[in-house]
């Protein structure tokens, strides 16, 4: 199994903590996640998830890269997106641009956010 955690938590800490205070723009960014997680945190984390399992699963073996406020680790068929500001990923179909279920199927706004799991509860 690929650690995409570590990377991710780094990336995430620095973009928080040092990219937002700086930067207009991302702060922005930041404020408009925030109030997602606000609105939406109740049901993203009914459905919490290993960030390592579920990149091995739809990107395996890709490294991740900044994107604005998410941290993108693309695969051939599929991308996995996680927000760095609050926690959450989606998975995309690259092909059809929808965004999946853990199934993989596609799914609407509710079952396509999962709260990424803190390294604690791996």
């Amino acid at each position: 199994m690929a650690d995409a955690k570590t990377p991710y938590s780094t990336v995430s800490n620095y973009y928080v903590t040092t990219t937002v205070p700086s930067s207009s723009i991302d702060q922005g960014r930041y404020d408009r996640s925030k109030e997602r997680e606000r609105k939406y945190n109740e049901n993203w984390s009914k459905q919490k998830v290993n960030i390592n399992d579920i990149v091995d699963q739809f990107a395996p073996g890709s490294n991740g890269s900044v994107e604005g406020v998410k941290y993108v680790f693309k695969g051939p068929d599929y991308s996995v997106i996680a927000d760095m500001a609050s926690g959450y990923l989606r998975i995309k179909d690259n092909k059809s641009g929808e965004y999946l279920k853990l199934d993989g199927m596609p799914g609407n706004r509710e079952e396509t956010h999962f709260k990424i799991k803190k390294k604690e509860e791996m």
